[in-house]
């Protein structure tokens, strides 16, 4: 499997550098020097792995920042952040804001590599893990190891991350309101509360109010 390196440095020198470092190593990789850019970039190829320069010379939108947005859409993204004046208080910063590791320019080509390689695994880990948790979770929701319980299981890792409506249909008791809930934890919504709305004991006139 190849992985994706976004790189974001303001000089292109350095983006050039450590691009030919990664591609020599088997990495794929995109670089920009623009915090916009870099976000679209995410958004667009998800890369496996970002090597972030902490100061983008964009003024309020730089390194730091835009690690803190990775790590609030992306958090299991794994971020390498680089400088070439930090201090030790930017480094613990950053790592605290939830950085991989910080290597200081000039940096020696094999840590860097290293660092890749171990975030990059570790990423898959951290993945792999929460995936079980909510596999384990949806198998503890819905009881029972029939081929019809099977099906729904196989049904709502389908159209969860589809991201569209989907109209659950059973009789009273079917557990319906626990089939919503596993497919909002599978879908990309996840982290957002998941409302419930009982219109069994509405009118038509009461429902578009509540």
């Amino acid at each position: 499997m190849t992985f994706n390196v976004l790189i974001v440095d303001d000089e292109a020198d350095i983006r050039e550098l450590v691009s030919g470092i990664l591609n020599d190593n088997g990495y794929e990789t995109d670089a920009t020097g623009s915090y916009i850019e870099a976000i679209e970039s995410i958004n667009r190829k998800k890369p496996n792995l970002v090597v972030l320069d902490v100061w983008l010379g964009n003024g309020d939108k730089d390194g730091i920042r835009l690690l803190e947005k990775i790590k609030e859409d992306y958090n299991h993204m794994p971020v390498i952040m680089i400088s070439g004046h930090g201090t030790i208080e930017t480094a613990i910063s950053a790592v605290k804001k939830g950085a991989y590791d910080f290597i200081e320019k000039p940096f020696d080509s094999r840590r860097l590599i290293t660092s890749i390689e171990k975030a990059i695994e570790t990423s898959k880990l951290q993945t792999e893990n929460a995936e079980l948790k909510i596999k384990a979770k949806i198998s503890d929701d819905i009881p029972g190891q029939s081929s019809n319980v099977a099906s729904i299981k196989q049904s709502i890792k389908k159209i969860a991350p589809l991201g569209g409506r989907c109209v659950i249909i059973g009789p009273w008791g079917s557990d319906k309101e626990t089939i919503a809930r596993d497919i909002h934890k599978l879908s990309p919504r996840a982290k957002n509360p998941f409302g419930v709305l009982n219109c069994r004991y509405l009118n038509v006139g009461e429902l578009e109010i509540e």
